[in-house]
């Protein structure tokens, strides 16, 4: 049986310098990253500041594209999906902040707060099933 999501072998890499004349230089954010995540299973990525935590977190979540590696969503490539599969994964997949000042509109209330996205992707279409 496939894990529901599993990283082999990931990098990233972003171009830090070089200019027209330059080779362009390149620091890796992460480097060779295996991690699976089966039916049930929470993962927490602990770390010193700079060590690549939000990196990895946006690489699963489909918001980056590693430099090297895959990233599986039960044994298929996240980056290899049809546009509608992707759309899929990345409804299923999301990242929480760990501040809620950056997460949370202090305008709005918690159930419009947490709701929005349920009524946005048809996952609930009364307040009923969004309170449920």
């Amino acid at each position: 049986m496939a894990h529901v999501i599993e990283l082999k072998n990931v990098s990233m890499a972003f171009a830090v310098g070089g200019g027209i004349f330059g080779a362009k230089k390149f620091a890796k954010a992460v480097d060779n990253v295996n991690i699976h995540i089966d039916e049930g299973q929470t993962l927490a990525l602990v770390g010193e500041s700079g060590c690549g935590k939000t990196t990895t977190g946006k690489i699963v979540a489909g918001l980056l594209k590693p430099t090297e590696g895959e990233v599986l969503y039960h044994g298929k490539n996240v980056w290899k999906m049809h546009r509608k599969e992707f759309n899929e994964y990345r409804k299923a997949v999301q990242i929480i902040h760990q501040d809620p000042y950056a997460s949370l509109n202090p305008m709005l209330t918690i159930y419009k707060s947490l709701s929005a996205p349920l009524f946005k992707h048809k996952i609930v279409s009364t307040k009923e099933e969004a309170i449920d």
